[in-house]
């Protein structure tokens, strides 16, 4: 499934921004907008997250055919190349 912002919520828009910021910014948009269009994969790095007011675990670990995201020990598999979900596992982690 393939989420699409419509709405760019620019900062550079919302506030007193050099112009040198603002064409930075717009070209940050219609580079992204161009890489949606032609449906070129996101690259993500590794990440790892933890939520200290409800204690969730979110990470991102990019492998050599899947993104895997592991919310709470629980993995959701991406293909790597064409970001199409695969399926889901669970990551036990045994003392």
């Amino acid at each position: 499934m393939i989420i699409t912002i419509t709405n760019t919520g620019s900062p550079a828009k919302f506030c007193r921004a050099t112009i040198l910021t603002k064409r930075k910014d717009n070209l940050r948009i219609f580079f992204g907008k161009f890489l949606s269009k032609i449906k070129f994969p996101a690259i993500l790095r590794e990440f790892k997250y933890e939520d200290l007011i409800t204690g969730q675990t979110i990470e991102i670990k990019p492998h050599i055919l899947y993104t895997i995201i592991t919310i709470n020990s629980r993995d959701y598999y991406f293909y790597r190349i064409n970001g199409k979900f695969d399926g889901t596992g669970y990551n036990c982690k045994c003392n």
